[in-house]
């Protein structure tokens, strides 16, 4: 075996070493991304029941890495299978106020009483009481889209109140009543009627960006190795 195929074969591996480096770096990063993301959540994920039954359902928020102010939440279901009753204050913040009376939807909207003031972590926001209507099936979900401002909406703390929600790491709660027989999901609409907040984009962005800026450095280090 001569040296030069023996340097041939340790270049080789050096290069496929940097390729299965770069695919698990970007393989984790989405994880990162929603790990460190500001979500809503629903507790219990799954409910059943029957007819004439009443259950509760949580909503929770994650702020991620941020310091946050204020959400907003639109929720939306299929009003033919089960119907909102009451909200009931949650634990994570002092000043909670809710509007049910819209068929299939629910708004929740949760605030720091000090504006000086923030909060992290995760918590309840509300309770949902809903009643069972008739035998079927339904989600519920967050009307969220990223890049709107007038749907859910989860504000940081920062000069340009930016919404830091990512819609993708929303979760859901799916009904069955019943049998479960006759199935509705409700499509999401963004008609919400909330203050206007700027766009979101600032933590996303820093992740989008970066990430190629990173390859290309690992790129470069790696041809500098080889050559």
């Amino acid at each position: 075996m001569t040296f030069d195929l023996i340097l041939s074969i340790i270049k080789s591996m050096r290069i496929f070493r940097l390729i299965f480096f770069i695919l698990g770096f970007l393989l984790i990063v989405p994880l990162f991304n929603l790990s460190l993301a500001a979500t809503f959540q629903f507790d219990p994920t799954t409910i059943n029941t029957q007819a004439e039954q009443t259950f509760e359902v949580k909503v929770n928020v994650d702020t991620g890495s941020d310091e946050i102010t204020s959400v907003d939440v639109y929720i939306i279901y299929d009003n033919n299978v089960v119907e909102a009753q009451s909200v009931n204050d949650g634990t994570f913040f002092n000043t909670v106020s809710k509007e049910i009376s819209q068929p299939g939807k629910a708004y929740i909207a949760g605030m720091v009483d000090d504006p000086a003031s923030s909060k992290t972590g995760s918590g309840t926001i509300a309770t949902l009481v809903f009643k069972a209507k008739t035998n079927g099936s339904t989600t519920l979900t967050f009307d969220c889209t990223a890049g709107l401002t007038t749907d859910s909406n989860i504000t940081k703390n920062d000069l340009n109140a930016t919404d830091v929600i990512q819609c993708d790491g929303n979760g859901q709660s799916v009904i069955t009543v019943g049998s479960g027989s006759s199935t509705s999901q409700p499509t999401p609409t963004s008609t919400s009627s909330s203050s206007q907040l700027p766009k979101t984009g600032i933590f996303d962005n820093v992740l989008k960006y970066s990430v190629p800026g990173v390859i290309l450095l690992l790129i470069g280090a790696a041809t500098k190795l080889i050559l």
